[in-house]
């Protein structure tokens, strides 16, 4: 199981350079199991050529390479800025934030609970509760939705 994985690692692009790892250390795509498969249904077949014009082919487009992840690598910056610069908010930690835990059940299924004895222990008594309204607002109902037209407060 261990050389499927290694192999599927090394054939992801890298990130900062564009590039898979197999591409950077051998210079060419490396032809897994489905790409074999894939040239025997579409009659692709390997072009031999000598050592020689191996590692001349090999040493050149290294060569290539190098430019192209020293281009990739200093636009890299400039993507991860742009990226920042949208105002992503950070989390922030309070005493009035509780923490959400994923709980199995028995039926094998996750159960999303709040973790709510922190926020207790902090919690106040609100000793002036919301005023009693006498007269209750009015709904209207227009077609199958239904929305508040009017608020009495007095």
């Amino acid at each position: 199981m261990l050389p499927f994985l290694v192999f599927a690692y090394c054939d992801v692009t890298h990130e900062g350079s564009g590039f898979t790892p197999f591409g950077m250390l051998y210079g060419w795509p490396v032809r897994g199991p489905m790409k074999l498969l894939q040239g025997l249904f579409t009659g692709e077949g390997d072009v031999r050529n000598s050592t020689v014009e191996q590692i001349v082919k090999t040493h050149e487009k290294l060569a290539d390479i190098g430019f192209l992840v020293k281009d990739n690598l200093l636009d890299r910056p400039k993507k991860l800025k742009a990226l920042y610069d949208c105002h992503a908010k950070t989390r922030e930690f309070s005493p009035w934030s509780s923490t959400c835990v994923l709980v199995e059940k028995k039926d094998e299924t996750l159960w999303p609970c709040a973790n709510c004895r922190n926020l207790n222990t902090i919690t106040l008594f609100n000793a002036y509760p919301v005023l009693w309204i006498n007269n209750p607002p009015v709904f209207e109902k227009i077609g199958y939705e239904s929305h508040l037209s009017q608020w009495v407060l007095f």
